[in-house]
């Protein structure tokens, strides 16, 4: 899908790709101890220039701890003026320089808190399978 999203956008080209395979983004350790976390590090450091584009498949890719961290999240990046577009999303691209659009903030704020309840319902029905099964 983002392959897709970056085909049909000729103005952005392709450098690298991470990926979090098997890290949590809903405890953070894409952050903490995965590529997602690195990759704000190398920005951190200049490695990865300003003006640089984020593209995830879906918002989840990024976080999904509650609202007020994924914000901050989202602010940092935006901080180290880096575009964010999220594939499901559709054509926009939150660039660090945007002023606020009620609009998108909504959008983003319905599936920032989906993505979070998503994880938050699916770690409870594992626990509550593994209490019944022990």
């Amino acid at each position: 899908m983002a392959l897709d999203w970056l085909s049909k956008r000729p103005e952005y080209h392709f450098k690298e790709s991470i990926i979090d395979d098997g890290r949590s983004a809903y405890k953070g350790h894409n952050l903490s101890s995965g590529a997602l976390g690195e990759f704000i590090k190398r920005c951190e450091y200049g490695e990865i220039p300003e003006n640089s584009l984020l593209l995830v498949e879906a918002i989840d890719r990024i976080s999904r701890r509650s609202v007020d961290e994924q914000r901050e999240l989202w602010r940092k990046l935006k901080h180290l003026r880096i575009n964010i577009a999220v594939a499901r999303f559709g054509e926009k691209v939150f660039r660090w320089d945007d002023q606020f659009e009620l609009g998108y903030d909504i959008q983003l704020t319905v599936m920032m808190d989906l993505a979070h309840q998503e994880s938050k319902q699916k770690a409870e029905r594992i626990r509550s399978a593994h209490a019944r099964n022990f």
